[in-house]
């Protein structure tokens, strides 16, 4: 995309891009710690006191993942 496109134009497309992906990591109670080229380093928190809290944090990334956003 970069030798196709002028750097505004590939600017913009990149943060629509990061825009449509951080939404449904962030509604679903994620963590975004980094933005790498245009990849996304995410979390989902998770409290380990609590039983089924790895298991819900893990559904909150697949649904997250699976969204139309």
């Amino acid at each position: 995309m970069g030798d196709s496109r002028s750097p505004q134009k590939l600017v913009e497309e990149l943060d629509n891009y990061f825009e449509c992906m951080a939404t449904p990591i962030e509604e679903q109670g994620g963590e975004i710690l980094k933005f790498i080229g245009d990849a996304i380093l995410a979390v989902f928190p998770f409290d380990l006191t609590l039983t089924d809290s790895g298991t819900q944090a893990c559904i909150h990334a697949i649904a997250a993942a699976r969204s139309n956003a």
